[in-house]
């Protein structure tokens, strides 16, 4: 497992094949000013993905449980929740987690009424592309790639 420090990370990206994009930000002082400076690093097989799409999650803590983890998601819908849930049309969406512990965690989140740590956009795909031969991810810089053991170095794109 790679060792990853979960502090830095604003949000990460889970995506159904596995791998996850992680957004790094921290304030760096540069000529006497504090800017935000902003990264990503991706990781090859963070986690075991059993849906399509991909997890958005803003919670460094629940990303040190999803590290490793089996993660099933369930899409937004009004027939997953409870009888008063399904009563005042509230939809619900489910996210479980088998960790490398052998724990079974369940997330549910009413969408429409309240927003938790993690986000299940099942219709988005994955986002790489190159420009001149520098590996972005969206709008940002790819610092680092961790590949898993025994198929590539892990290496510095920078």
């Amino acid at each position: 497992m790679v060792r990853i420090n979960f502090n830095e990370v604003r949000t990460a990206f889970i995506y159904e094949d596995g791998h996850a994009a992680l957004v790094f930000s921290k304030q760096q002082k540069i000529k006497g000013s504090f800017l935000e400076v902003k990264w990503v690093e991706l990781v090859e097989n963070f986690c075991s993905v059993n849906s399509p799409g991909r997890l958005l999650v803003s919670e460094s803590g629940l990303l040190e449980v999803l590290q490793g983890a089996s993660i099933q998601m369930g899409a937004s819908d009004t027939a997953r929740g409870s009888e008063n849930t399904k009563r005042l049309g509230l939809a619900v969406s489910s996210l479980s987690i088998h960790t490398f512990k052998r724990n079974w965690i369940r997330l549910h989140c009413l969408d429409d009424v309240l927003s938790g740590s993690w986000t299940y956009q099942p219709s988005i795909k994955e986002i790489f592309y190159n420009v001149k031969d520098d590996l972005y991810w969206n709008d940002l810089k790819v610092m680092k790639i961790h590949y898993l053991k025994g198929t590539k170095e892990e290496r510095d794109v920078a």
